[in-house]
């Protein structure tokens, strides 16, 4: 091969945009596409297959959604590469940029939202910061400290996230902000183990910690902080050893859903049972009238957005980037070396 056309597939590989599922709302799926040059949200509706772009200004991470509300929450570098970021939310249905939240720039960990209350934690040269924005736009700082928080889920009384809480660098604690006394708890498993953010349901919040060695999903019980194992339906994700919990949640209906890794390879789960899916990787899913969406890549196929029927194991792709039949005929299979 002549080193122009080496050359021209590097190129044509460089530019390959890049996917990811942020969620669903009212009729729409929203993803982050690299599709125009730079990472900006757009929505893709399930109904009619059109696609609308969202922004413009290059996000630097999004908010989950809520199917509750049409507001998608996200941010921006508001600086030009200092990395002091604002935070605006776009009407998913109109595609227009409704919300500003108001302070001044700063650089923002991450957020979130439950349709009624975006949370969100962020730092200064003076201080790290908690803050809540209420359904009325009002905002208030709610902690100043010099502890690192990054807030990973709001749901009904609490606010919660993971953080660098006991001066440990290698740990990561939890905390529990109760909007309605003002109370700020800290929370670990153990000394010195890891625990990533939260996510909550009904005063439940799901987290993977390696408080027991090898890194396992827990429940904790917010009224009486014990902690359990889920309670899953199927056992189908035992048989892959999980060594890391990529992504969690839970469905609208209270079902746990995780993506599991091992090798390299991510893994699909609801409520125990796999979700049998193409070879690759995936970091997010949305659950949608029965099918799940994610984004998926691998060094075989162009990355793409694809559908999975929950009953019959289907997969169809939704969205995917394009590539020359060159480049195509240029891939081969990978296989995980030890």
């Amino acid at each position: 091969m002549g080193l122009s056309k080496k050359i021209r597939l590097i190129e044509e590989v460089a530019y390959i945009p890049s996917y990811y599922v942020v969620g669903y709302t009212h009729g729409k799926l929203v993803y982050m596409t690299s599709e125009e040059g730079v990472f900006d949200l757009w929505a893709y509706d399930l109904k009619s297959g059109e696609k609308k772009r969202l922004t413009y200004a290059g996000v630097f991470f999004p908010v989950k959604l809520v199917p509750e509300s049409p507001l998608v929450f996200y941010a921006v570098d508001a600086t030009k590469g200092r990395e002091k970021h604002k935070l605006y939310a776009v009407n998913v249905t109109s595609g227009e940029q409704v919300l500003e939240v108001e302070i001044e720039p700063r650089r923002i960990f991450r957020a979130g939202w439950d349709g009624k209350t975006l949370a969100f934690s962020s730092a200064t040269a003076k201080s790290v910061e908690l803050w809540m924005m209420s359904k009325d736009v009002s905002i208030e700082k709610l902690l100043d400290t010099d502890k690192i928080l990054s807030v990973s889920d709001v749901k009904g009384d609490f606010i919660t996230g993971s953080g660098l809480l006991r001066g440990n660098p290698r740990s990561r604690e939890l905390f529990f902000y109760n909007k309605k006394s003002g109370d700020f708890t800290e929370y670990t498993v153990k000394e010195g183990s890891v625990n990533k953010g939260p996510a909550l349901w009904n005063k439940m919040a799901l987290f993977a910690t390696n408080a027991y060695g090898g890194e396992k999903l827990v429940l904790l019980n917010l009224d009486t902080m014990d902690i359990s194992e889920p309670d899953f339906k199927s056992e189908d994700f035992k048989a892959r050893g999980i060594v890391e919990y990529l992504n969690y949640g839970w469905t609208e209906d209270g079902s746990i859903w995780f993506i599991g890794k091992k090798n390299g390879q991510t893994y699909l789960y609801l409520d125990g049972h796999e979700i049998k899916l193409p070879d690759g990787y995936s970091s997010n899913a949305a659950f949608v009238n029965g099918k799940a969406y994610l984004a998926h890549s691998s060094l075989v196929d162009p990355p793409r957005i694809t559908s999975v029927d929950l009953k019959n194991g289907k997969v169809e792709t939704v969205i995917e980037a394009s590539i020359s039949e060159e480049l195509k005929a240029r891939l081969g299979k990978v296989k995980f070396v030890k």
